[in-house]
């Protein structure tokens, strides 16, 4: 896809807005979509404690062997190459401009797509992966906001103030969301804990216990979803400023490279993390099995052993 929209933009058909447009649709709608995939997938488990909700993402995509783990994947190594050149040209516009924000506004642009594809590929497993997998998730939205607010002075340098306010909105409104999810991960993960443990009989919950569980998710969700919404418009809004750096400058066409090198990137770690997919999912399992029999007593891991057996009995009969 990024290939094919720079073979467009090289044969000089004007159609540099693309990048930013589709760069913006792809983190809002790939994000939606992976939590909404995973619902569905929740909802096909007759076990799973309903009501079901949103799940936040670090849920959503932990389980390596279902669609949403590869969907949220996919969807930030797309980003972040379509984020790096409009990042490159916002740079050649405010170096015409006479802006301060060039440099800033590329390099937070670099490290929060970085740290997206990072955050994706990297599920939460076990200690070392769930540390490297909330650092690069806080990083993600730290300098994500960080460059929706160069963004927004940029836009006030070339005095488009609409642009400035729309951009002034989604970076209040993503640091909101941040805060939600700084405040929100650890009910959020103690109540996905014990809905884990109550759908595999480990641990029992009242419906009013469930339903506390599953809103201290959604509302996880509901945080991470505003700060990838809002770091995408402001992504979209670029569209009013790609057309000055790719006409106006011989440099905007630099940018490509800054792409083309984003989408090496990316495209090396999707390859590598489906090469290491087997990897993960057995470490991944491991751990689920360590936690519940360290919950369990060893009384209770004789009694499912025993049950365990008598259903292969059945089984063989």
């Amino acid at each position: 896809l990024f290939t094919v929209v720079l073979v467009v933009i090289s044969m000089g058909s004007s159609a540099e807005a693309i990048v930013p447009v589709l760069g913006g649709l792809i983190l809002i709608l790939g994000g939606l979509g992976t939590l909404f995939v995973d619902r569905s997938v929740v909802l096909k488990r007759p076990q799973a404690p309903r009501p079901v909700f949103l799940r936040y993402t670090s849920q959503a995509t932990y389980d390596l062997k279902e669609s949403p783990h590869w969907i949220f994947l996919a969807c930030t190594v797309l980003f972040f190459p379509f984020l790096t050149v409009t990042a490159a040209w916002q740079k050649v516009v405010a170096d015409q401009n006479g802006s301060s924000v060039g440099s800033d506004i590329q390099l937070f642009a670099i490290l929060c797509g970085a740290c997206g594809v990072g955050v994706a590929a990297s599920p939460m497993g076990n200690l070392v992966g769930s540390i490297l997998h909330m650092i690069l998730a806080g990083g993600f939205a730290a300098f994500g906001i960080n460059y929706c607010i160069r963004a927004s002075t940029l836009a006030s340098d070339r005095g488009d103030d609409a642009v400035a306010t729309v951009r002034t909105v989604c970076w209040i409104v993503a640091a909101v969301g941040a805060l939600v999810m700084v405040f929100g991960i650890y009910p959020a993960g103690v109540g996905t804990d014990r809905l884990k443990k109550h759908e595999k009989g480990v641990d029992k919950m009242s419906p009013s216990e469930i339903l506390v569980s599953r809103i201290s998710e959604l509302v996880l969700a509901i945080g991470q979803v505003s700060v990838g919404i809002m770091i995408g418009i402001c992504v979209i809004t670029a569209v009013t400023e790609v057309g000055d750096a790719v006409r106006g400058h011989g440099d905007g066409n630099d940018a490509l490279i800054f792409g083309l090198v984003s989408a090496a990137v990316g495209c090396v770690i999707f390859a590598s993390a489906c090469m290491m997919n087997e990897q993960f999912y057995i470490l991944c399992q491991k751990e689920d099995e360590k936690d519940d029999v360290e919950e369990l007593g060893g009384d209770e891991v004789a009694e499912q052993e025993a049950a365990a057996q008598v259903v292969r009995h059945d089984s063989e009969t």
